[in-house]
């Protein structure tokens, strides 16, 4: 049926079923339901049914482009829906997750999507060239999308929501099954929007993206985004992946946020700088939890892992082959990563990595940390797996020292080597050096140009005894006798 146009609701036969939906506080400008087959849009304030049809979209459409702005109310139901144009200062609200569904009809070409942002086509890819290029304050609330993925015969690329824009809000929104990514956005170069800088961060609150064909969430933008208990799980690309093509998606602070599933490559790839994880769950994927790809990106809290150990897996890789990283601060929990629970191997320096791992096969640390890195990995779970990892830099040692300070007349030791068993090897107390090693190391325990002492504790011949080797590498003893 071709989509009609001011048509009242006895016209219809429908009288006035919508009472219920459009009476109390955030009440709509449209209202869309479903009847006998067809879609109608009721206009809330003349009562008037505005726009009907078999083609949900046509109706949705129809009603979009009659608001300059406002709420498009859906009752519970399931809505056939496919290229809705999603324009500033629009709210396409639904009656909760489960209740409201769109879904992308059967057999929908490649690069499908529900949702797209006005003139998303022309745009995407671009870079602003005046700052209200795109859309803002708009908002897609309270509803679930579904790519209906197991009925597209094929077809790839299907979206839940394209939109290039600023300042715009998704809540309580699940979205499912697309064969290509569930929400992807861009606001490409960094170009501020004339309305100010506090309307262009998008505000991303309780959202779930799974069992999509490409990543849960793909960002290409804007920046300084606020992300609070998103969801991504189960999909065939990376949970998050904050790109950096054609512009910048850093600056994200994710808050409490979640990613999961042994399908997805990574759970977030970071390739722009100044992202931060803050209390998130980093479950590991088929290679690792987080993928670093940028300088200046923060994980403060929460926990890497993975549910079983035994797999090849990483849980925090810092850099690869092209984009080496420094700059980073990570500290956080890591459990059962046993490929390794920091890969440093593309580590640039100046990063500050405070990892407490658990694992009971595999190796903590893959890669030597840069120089210039202060790192500290605590492990524990299997005698096989290699010691502790600390490595403390101090970059400007002359203006800073690195210093450990103890009150004026300590009664214990500033710095204590133990063993496993915790029987002390050796200490510093009050700015002296002691150590309680009594035999001599294994020659190829020193390295060239080193020296080793321990302490030949026999009554009436004590003595210092050294070893070293020489330039050459040629090892070289000697003794101090203590009368």
């Amino acid at each position: 049926m071709p989509l009609q146009a001011g048509v009242l609701n006895s016209a219809v036969g429908v009288g006035d079923p919508l009472t219920e939906y459009t009476a109390g506080p955030g009440a709509s400008d449209f209202t869309i339901f479903a009847l006998g087959g067809r879609y109608l849009a009721r206009n809330n304030t003349t009562g008037l049914i505005d726009y009907f049809s078999s083609d949900c979209s046509a109706v949705l459409n129809g009603a979009a482009g009659a608001l300059p702005f406002g709420v498009i109310q859906f009752t519970p139901g399931v809505f056939p829906a496919t290229n809705v144009e999603w324009k500033t200062a629009l709210t396409y609200r639904g009656a909760g997750v489960g209740a409201t569904i769109l879904q992308l009809p059967a057999s929908s070409p490649n690069g499908g999507t529900i949702f797209k942002s006005t003139a998303f086509d022309s745009l995407t890819g671009t870079t602003p060239t005046v700052p209200n290029d795109g859309i803002y304050s708009a908002v897609v609330e309270q509803m679930t999308l579904d790519g209906n993925k197991a009925n597209q015969g094929g077809a790839t690329g299907q979206t839940g929501i394209k939109v290039f824009g600023h300042g715009c809000q998704f809540r309580r929104v699940e979205i499912a099954n697309f064969t290509g990514n569930g929400l992807q956005s861009e606001w490409n170069g960094n170009v501020g929007p004339t309305s100010g800088e506090k309307t262009k961060r998008h505000i991303i609150d309780s959202v779930t993206s799974h069992d999509n064909g490409g990543d849960g969430f793909n960002w290409s933008g804007p920046t300084d985004c606020k992300w609070f208990g998103a969801v991504a799980h189960s999909n065939t690309g990376n949970g998050y992946n904050f790109t950096s093509a054609a512009g910048t998606s850093g600056g994200q602070q994710l808050m409490g946020c979640h990613a999961w599933g042994t399908g997805q490559p990574y759970g977030y790839v970071c390739d722009s700088s100044f992202i931060n994880l803050i209390g998130c769950q980093m479950e590991i994927g088929s290679t690792a939890a987080v993928l670093v790809r940028a300088n200046q990106i923060s994980i403060q809290g929460g926990q890497v892992y993975r549910n079983a150990p035994g797999a090849s897996v990483y849980g925090i890789v810092l850099g690869d082959g092209t984009h080496p990283v420094s700059g980073c601060n990570i500290d956080t929990l890591v459990q059962n990563a046993d490929a390794g629970a920091v890969n440093f191997a593309n580590d640039a320096g100046a990063n500050s990595i405070n990892v407490n791992a658990y694992q009971t096969s595999g190796t903590f640390v893959v890669g030597t940390p840069h120089p210039t890195t202060q790192s500290l990995v605590n492990g524990s779970g299997g005698a096989t797996i290699p010691h502790n990892h600390l490595d403390l830099f101090n970059a400007n040692p002359a203006a800073v020292p690195l210093t450990v300070r103890q009150a004026a007349t300590p009664t214990v030791p500033h710095q204590i080597w133990s063993d496993s068993t915790g029987a002390r090897l050796s200490a510093i107390h009050k700015g002296y050096f002691m150590t309680r090693r009594n035999s001599a190391p294994a020659a190829a325990d020193v390295a060239t140009n080193e020296v080793a002492y321990w302490y030949d504790p026999t009554a009436g011949a004590a003595k210092v005894m050294f070893m070293a080797k020489n330039a050459s590498g040629t090892v070289v003893t000697g003794s101090v006798a203590l009368a």
